[in-house]
């Protein structure tokens, strides 16, 4: 191992000297010299692949934030982000008040099979109980490894005293990175919550599954990309292309070429219909949820509700190293159909919408008092059903934002199908 990474380090070093200048050259021998004091006289042995790896980490550091030095295990863990697979539990856990709290298990997976449910509190993983200083990442470790492998976790559960014991055999996990509902009046909703490899395909199944629920006809939709942090540039073009049929879905621009602009283009195969469309966005939403975000802005496709976008308006490429380590690097600057530049700036939406935590359901307000509350009032012989109240659903009670929302996206729908009445009207 050691003789590899000096040769790494003299190839990188010879082939970099053959593009530079004698002051990088220079530069280069000063490297070397470091290298070699290190090597012989520092008063402990540093292994050579750590010097290497911290040697360019070096380098990525004069880069912007987002370019990475990844190694081999931060790689597998980057794949496993952008394929959504990995061999673990199933299940989505968050850090609140030092604690480590479920927030979801997914459908058919070992934990959803075990019971674990929503507000679980994970204490121990195994025979190491979990400090108040661990982190997301930590945990999440801690829960995946090989398919088939067992993990025992000790679970603390309110009402309950004594500690829930759930063993749990290690699957290949398969994430969802789309969910969908369909809401009253036939409006349907799809969130995005990254982009991963077939983000494309789970959105056009979601769509086509909640189309068949509405009848065949969708009257509105919302699109949810609040807190999704971007993920894979193609996936972005390909959602929103299935919106826009036609025109400039993104400009990119790489190094040197500040007149000249590459466009990725949308086609009229496959389009969705026409329908009043919504899409949420707000802090959380970066990268490609802004791709998609300023696409439908631009061409008008649907109103941007919600709070600025995060604003990172580059491209990353992820090249793979020899030794299974790899290079993230900023390749590109992106921008709108109209050219307005995304970086530091985000998407400004349409319509603000600010994040208010949504109601307890304890504090509920008193309702007004109305005609059928008063004493000896008269009955509605042809009410016919109309006092049946429909049951908020469980999406829209728990999220504020979203309500507000579906009631901007109800408007339109309204406000549109009047007009369409009034013109049918005036043509007879």
């Amino acid at each position: 191992m050691k003789k590899i990474s000096v040769l790494l380090v003299f190839s990188i070093l010879i082939l970099m000297a053959a593009k530079g200048t004698d002051i990088v050259y220079k530069k280069l021998s000063v490297f070397s010299q470091v290298y070699s004091y290190i090597k012989n006289s520092y008063v402990e042995d540093i292994p050579d692949e750590k010097l290497v790896y911290a040697a360019i980490q070096g380098m990525i550091d004069v880069l912007d934030p987002h370019s990475a030095f990844l190694t081999p295990e931060q790689y597998v863990s980057i794949r496993e982000g952008t394929t959504g697979e990995y061999a673990g539990i199933g299940v989505e856990i968050t850090i609140k008040e030092s604690e480590v709290i479920v927030v979801s298990a997914l459908d058919d997976s070992p934990a959803f099979n075990a019971g674990i449910k929503n507000g679980d509190v994970i204490v121990q993983i195994d025979d190491k109980f979990l400090s108040r200083k661990i982190t997301v990442d930590e945990v999440n470790k801690m829960l995946k490894g090989p398919v088939g492998s067992e993990v025992t976790l000790r679970i603390k559960r309110k009402p309950l005293v004594d500690l829930i014991t759930v063993k749990l055999i290690r699957e290949r996990i398969r994430m969802q990175s789309v969910s969908s509902d369909l809401f009253d009046g036939g409006i349907g909703y799809v969130r995005i919550s990254s982009f991963q490899d077939k983000t494309y395909v789970q959105m056009r199944e979601a769509i086509k599954q909640i189309t068949e629920k509405a009848g065949g006809e969708l009257k509105g939709l919302i699109l949810d990309l609040r807190n999704n942090p971007g993920g894979l540039f193609e996936q972005s073009v390909r959602v929103a292309d299935f919106f826009i049929p036609e025109g400039v879905i993104v400009y990119t621009q790489g190094r040197g070429k500040k007149e000249e602009y590459e466009a990725e283009m949308a086609h009229p195969d496959d389009t969705q219909p026409d329908y009043p469309m919504l899409c949420l966005v707000n802090s959380g939403s970066a990268s490609a949820s802004e791709i998609v975000a300023g696409a439908l802005q631009d061409h008008k496709r649907a109103v941007i509700a919600g709070t600025s976008t995060f604003g990172k308006g580059s491209v990353q490429t992820i090249l793979e190293l020899e030794d299974k380590s790899a290079l993230k690097l900023t390749i590109a600057r992106y921008f709108t159909p109209s050219k307005k530049a995304i970086q530091e700036v985000g998407i400004i939406p349409d319509i603000e919408i600010n994040e208010v935590a949504a109601e307890k359901k304890e504090e509920k307000k008193e309702e007004s008092l109305k005609e059928k509350d008063l004493p000896r009032h008269l009955k509605n012989k042809r009410k016919q059903g109309q006092d049946e109240v429909l049951t908020k659903n469980k999406l829209l009670e728990n999220d504020n934002v979203l309500y507000q929302a579906y009631n901007y996206l109800k408007a339109i729908v309204a406000v549109n199908s009047n007009l369409k009445k009034g013109k049918s009207k005036d043509s007879k």
